[in-house]
């Protein structure tokens, strides 16, 4: 936890120590870290919230979420501070540079770009690549409520960037199913999308097919015994009593129900802007009705997946078009980070590639 700023430097006004010692205190990775980019730092999304509040309370300059990639070293940081100019939210954070068709990646319920860092990184592709930010998490807009606003957002976002097609598109989990949304507006607008890539995405619960709910009940049936085996009696009655809200709340939302209960993903404490984009979002996500792509898309699924979703692999079909399963190991959270996300990585990087292969191919079939 940030202590506060340095005395010392706080009397002095001397920004660059003030940014050096918040930057030290909370990310708390050493000098080593003074010389590299936050994104490498893996120091998690709420440490750089914290860091970026304390350093709008001790100078004034408040560095949006949305904007800390045009600012993600030390002193870059401290010269942004220093010109005492904050920059403007921004729905595409550059997470890699490159010439060529752009890569556009929708984080999940979070909503924040940061999370996709290592796996842009990681992906072996000579284009720039971006991840798509929704309105609100700087909390100087509301968010959107309904998936179809989400992603006409992002049509406008990827527009400004890449005005005309083909385009190349990937989602993980929440943002998988904006991802989905996302290129059928482009469909409908006459474009062309090359690749749609979907790591683990959301589905409605009352959208789930009725294998989907067995295999997911069972799942959680198992994981509810394996928890409570070796509990004393009353230790099972306060677990079986705070389990009981959310399992009818979701059963109720498999039946049709409409925000219903709280979401499983809920967290006290998150700062303002990113806690009511992800309650937001997932509002979105239940209300909204998923009609079948007609495009072709690629299913990433862990091993394990999410713990709290339904089995991709069994879900997804029913609304695709077409589309291929591309499994590797680990879970829904673990493949955006180590060891999985190399995996990930290589996937997505090779589908990638078989695209440019072909694209170049049909070039050289014109001429």
């Amino acid at each position: 936890m940030c202590a506060g700023v340095n005395q010392s430097a706080k009397n002095s006004g001397d920004v660059e120590a003030i940014v050096t010692d918040l930057w030290d205190r909370v990310l708390e990775r050493g000098r080593a870290a003074h010389e590299a980019s936050i994104l490498d730092l893996k120091v998690g999304m709420l440490r750089v919230y914290r860091l970026l509040s304390e350093i709008g309370k001790a100078t004034g300059v408040v560095i949006p979420i949305t904007a800390m990639f045009k600012a993600d070293t030390l002193a870059e940081m401290i010269d942004l501070v220093r010109s005492g100019k904050a920059p403007k939210g921004q729905a595409l954070a550059e997470l890699k540079e490159g010439e060529g068709t752009p890569l556009f990646i929708f984080p999940g319920i979070s909503g924040v770009a940061l999370e996709l860092a290592q796996l842009a990184r990681l992906i072996d592709y000579p284009g720039p690549i971006y991840g798509n930010q929704p309105r609100g998490l700087d909390g100087d807009a509301p968010p959107h409520t309904t998936v179809v606003e989400m992603a006409q957002h992002q049509v406008a976002a990827i527009r400004t960037e890449q005005p005309r097609g083909p385009y190349r598109i990937a989602g993980y989990s929440c943002g998988g199913l904006v991802a989905i949304e996302t290129a059928r507006l482009l469909l409908n607008e006459g474009e062309t999308v090359e690749f749609l890539g979907l790591m683990e995405p959301s589905l409605p619960e009352w959208q789930w097919p009725f294998a989907a709910r067995v295999e997911f009940f069972w799942r959680r049936c198992k994981h509810h015994a394996n928890t409570i085996r070796g509990l004393s009696a009353t230790e099972i009655k306060e677990y079986l009593v705070s389990h009981a809200g959310p399992v009818l709340g979701r059963a109720r939302r498999m039946l049709g129900a409409r925000h219903v209960g709280t979401s499983p993903y809920h967290r006290e404490g998150l700062p303002p802007g990113l806690a009511e984009t992800r309650a937001a979002g997932w509002a979105a996500l239940q209300a909204h009705r998923l009609d079948s792509y007609p495009g072709k898309a690629i299913l990433f699924c862990s091993e394990r997946g999410n713990p709290l979703g339904c089995n991709v692999a069994i879900a997804y079909p029913a609304f695709l078009q077409a589309h291929d399963v591309c499994p590797f190991g680990g879970d829904h959270a673990g493949m955006l980070r180590e060891p999985h996300v190399h995996e990930l990585a290589a996937h997505i990087s090779n589908r990638l590639a078989q695209i440019d292969l072909y694209v170049s191919s049909q070039c050289c079939t014109k001429h």
